[in-house]
């Protein structure tokens, strides 16, 4: 009599030899071992259709084969590639299967390098959020300031970096929420308003310069008086507020009141200081 010695065979002969040949299916326990998965995750593909009704024991025990057992695995392994339980329902059921699953795989690769680049880019803005000094500053550009290039792009490169700096903060932190509809309305009507006069643009700008500056200054500082008084100056000769009131997308109450306190919230303890004083005197000024 001739023995095979190849490792399988003689692995295949000493189970035989250990256990006999009364049970030759697995229990769902021993198959859930095997796999590294848990006998619910089999009962699971089974009531999908992943895998074909298998036998019972006499007792009504599970028993599985082989090819059960290679299925399983298969199944096991497209899902840690991200494919869902619905798709490996399909691919496996097919005759070419082997061709269905290779043009899922490409394009399952398509998505994951996509994600790659997503993940690359968002890698990129956190760094740079970390290398700069407010964290708290939005990555992309505020619409109000895009607005502002397309109206004011020659002018806007003159401007000191920490005006610039300043608008970008201000607008960003508005343009993190979602405030009512008109919102976006309010600010094409405030730059329109500046486009059409340019003489009081400058003017504005020049104030929003000093304000910038405020920034590296005490609240005791003589400065933060003389602005305010300026900026109370301006808004009594130019109707810039009533243009404003009439663009808002809301009037006087919590959302006005919200508004205005994310505003403050983007300025040092003089600038704060300052825009209180202004609308102290423009108080004063409209009750006397």
């Amino acid at each position: 009599m001739r023995v095979d010695l190849a490792p399988r065979t003689t692995f295949r002969l000493s189970v035989e030899m250990r256990y006999g040949r009364s049970r030759e299916q697995l229990l769902i326990g021993e198959v859930a071992g095997l796999l590294g998965i848990t006998p619910k995750a089999v009962r699971h593909y089974e009531k999908l259709g992943l895998l074909e009704q298998v036998e019972r024991s006499e007792s009504g025990y599970r028993l599985y084969t082989a090819d059960d057992v290679v299925r399983l695995n298969r199944i096991k392994r497209l899902q840690t590639l991200g494919l869902s339980l619905e798709r490996i329902k399909a691919i496996l059921g097919r005759s070419d299967s082997g061709t269905e699953l290779r043009h899922v795989l490409e394009l399952l690769l398509g998505e994951v390098e996509s994600q790659l680049e997503d993940l690359g880019q968002r890698r990129a803005r956190l760094r740079e959020m970390l290398a700069g000094k407010d964290l708290e500053e939005a990555d992309d550009e505020p619409y109000a300031l895009k607005l502002a290039h397309q109206h004011f792009g020659e002018r806007l490169r003159h401007i000191s970096p920490e005006l610039l700096e300043q608008e970008k903060r201000f607008w960003g932190a508005m343009d993190a929420f979602r405030w009512p509809e008109g919102y976006r309305e309010f600010q094409e009507t405030l730059i329109r308003y500046l486009a059409e006069r340019p003489e009081e643009y400058e003017r504005l700008l020049g104030l929003g310069e000093r304000f910038a500056a405020l920034a590296g200054l005490s609240e005791d500082s003589r400065e933060v008086d003389l602005l305010a008084r300026d900026y109370a100056a301006y808004f009594e000769k130019n109707p810039f507020q009533e243009v404003l009131l009439e663009g808002a997308a809301w009037g006087p109450g919590p959302m006005e009141s919200t508004l205005s306190k994310i505003m403050l919230g983007t300025m040092s303890p003089s600038q704060k200081k300052c825009m209180e004083m202004t609308q102290r005197l423009l108080s004063e000024k409209g009750n006397a």
